[in-house]
């Protein structure tokens, strides 16, 4: 029920907002600086990486699907919206109309402040959707003001994108020196969620648990405030937290559902070292792992045969290599 939006427009925008970072070097933006270097694909990536290390998954939606109505017709409850600065008239109608029958849209910032022709408007299309004003809708290569700090030792403080946001029918559920950080804005049976906080860097953190834990935190409590929860829980036995980068996949059968999880870490990493990305050393070891089932059942461990009674919950050693994956027989 998750989509998260793929507009080529905004690759486009974002391409020329780095190109004019780079300066006379600009010309040798090639395809492989590209995949590293963007700043686009890294705030894509922890969008992609915080659903998957909630234990949840999701879909892709493009900017023509949003336009013909996917949204809705794919039954969709939440839509992220990761720097999705270039966008049609149409997208954002349809997206105000997810909202109106239900669907909660949570964007990062800058969100429709160009057309799909990457034309600068002078406001963002869907400012009335999230309840804000801007004070100008110029590109930011990072945060300019202050931080949102948690209460996990070790977890980095989120950072607000832009100090001039103000609110005009949104509520902030979180100020930052007197700027929304986090602000919610109701229309019809949905909701939408502006966050004004800099996300490029989850993808980074997360491979050196509990830096992230600040992200996961926020973005765990929106999703379950619009309805979504991961079926099935991957926790440390012995703090009974989450597992950090667990990734979980499920699977119906005719008679048996299958549940699949395997640790989750950043394959690109070794080209990634030039921008700031640590090894996946922390993942790197086998750990001890508590699976909360959605429904008791027989289980079956899959990969060795091994039954593992009638229960709800199982207790198993993951590989950091190598998946674990069950069935589940009513």
């Amino acid at each position: 029920p998750i989509a998260i939006h793929y507009s080529q427009a905004s690759i486009r925008a974002h391409w020329m907002f780095d190109s004019r970072e780079d300066g006379d070097s600009w010309p040798r933006r090639f395809s492989s600086y590209e995949a590293t270097h963007s700043r686009f694909a890294r705030v894509r990536d922890s969008f992609v990486r915080i659903v998957e290390d909630l234990g949840l998954q999701f879909n892709f939606v493009s900017y023509e699907e949003i336009e013909n109505g996917e949204l809705i017709k794919g039954g969709y409850k939440v839509l992220l919206l990761p720097q999705s600065v270039a966008m049609s008239r149409e997208e954002c109608r349809q997206i105000e109309e997810f909202v109106r029958t239900g669907g909660t849209v949570i964007a990062d910032n800058m969100t429709a402040t160009m057309d799909e022709h990457c034309k600068r408007l002078p406001y963002g299309q869907l400012d009335g959707l999230f309840g804000i004003k801007r004070g100008g809708v110029r590109w930011r290569p990072e945060a300019v003001g202050g931080s949102l700090p948690s209460d996990v030792p070790g977890a980095v403080p989120l950072r607000v994108y832009e100090t001039d946001v103000t609110l005009t029918t949104g509520k902030a559920l979180h100020l930052i020196d007197g700027v929304p950080a986090v602000i919610e804005n109701r229309m019809g049976k949905g909701r939408a969620i502006y966050l004004n906080l800099d996300m490029h860097d989850y993808g980074k953190l997360r491979l050196t648990p509990p830096k992230s834990r600040s992200y996961l935190d926020l973005f765990g409590r929106l999703l379950r405030e619009s309805g979504i929860e991961p079926p099935v829980k991957v926790l440390d036995p012995t703090t009974g937290q989450p597992l950090p980068c667990v990734e979980v996949w499920r699977y119906g059968g005719e008679d048996s559902d299958y549940i699949a999880l395997m640790r989750n870490p950043e394959f690109d990493a070794d080209s990634l070292r030039d921008v700031g990305y640590p090894d996946n050393s922390e993942l790197e070891r086998s750990v001890r792992v508590l699976v909360i089932l959605p429904r008791r059942a027989r289980v079956m461990d899959v990969r060795t045969g091994e039954e593992l009674g009638v229960t709800d919950r199982v207790e198993m050693e993951l590989d950091p290599w190598s998946p674990i994956i069950l069935k589940l027989t009513l």
